[in-house]
């Protein structure tokens, strides 16, 4: 006997697929198999169960789909796809070994780019194989104003934004103090290579002399 809640799914639509109607197979009596209509014209036959967990939302043409449409995940996988697959592992999954540096200290991935194809529509490939993804402000989100394809030089420079440093009882990276006081943090970190004190390499103006 199939129970009356069950029974009022019917005509309910779950992902792509339109439950049709039930029946109960004598090999599992205890399980309800749903006649299923997906959207792309199909039908298929799928354990209740598994509609409302949502485990199955298509009669699989959805996965069909999402491996063809672009063409970059199959049996080798692209460099551009790998690296939007890697971005959302480590900011998600705490088995990683790089997790604490990522989603273990706040790192997110915008909602826009849980799509791949939307993803790849706002970076494209990368310039060429030593290129990979990298924040611009190390402390950021992962969304497409604080990504660029950079190589592991530009990467390496774009840590030292993040040293902190603190004036004037305010304490900020350089990168932040660029934009505080309207200074290019290249400017910065080349005054503090020179020996120039934090206060100096600050406050001191563009076209203005060091004090000695």
């Amino acid at each position: 006997m199939i129970k009356a809640k069950t029974l009022a799914l019917v005509g309910q639509r779950f992902g792509k697929l339109t439950l049709l109607s039930l029946f109960q197979t004598t090999v599992t009596p205890r399980k309800t198999l749903a006649i299923c209509l997906c959207e792309c014209g199909q039908k298929r036959n799928v354990w209740v169960a598994n509609l409302k967990s949502s485990n199955t939302r298509s009669c699989g043409c959805y996965q069909r789909e999402s491996t063809t449409t672009h063409g970059q995940s199959g049996a080798i996988k692209t460099q551009v796809y790998t690296a939007w697959d890697n971005m959302r592992k480590r900011c998600s999954n705490p088995r990683r070994k790089d997790y604490h540096n990522y989603g273990g200290r706040g790192i997110t991935v915008c909602e826009r780019w849980n799509s791949f194809e939307l993803f790849f529509a706002d970076m494209g490939n990368p310039p060429s194989k030593e290129h990979s993804l990298d924040r611009i402000d190390n402390n950021g989100p992962y969304c497409p104003e604080n990504v660029r394809w950079a190589t592991k030089s530009q990467q390496m420079n774009n840590r030292s934004d993040s040293r902190y440093l603190t004036h004037d009882g305010t304490t900020a990276t350089a990168a932040e103090w660029s934009r505080i006081i309207k200074l290019t943090s290249q400017v910065i970190r080349k005054r503090l290579r020179l020996g120039w004190s934090t206060a100096e390499a600050l406050t001191t103006a563009v076209h203005e002399k060091r004090k000695p």
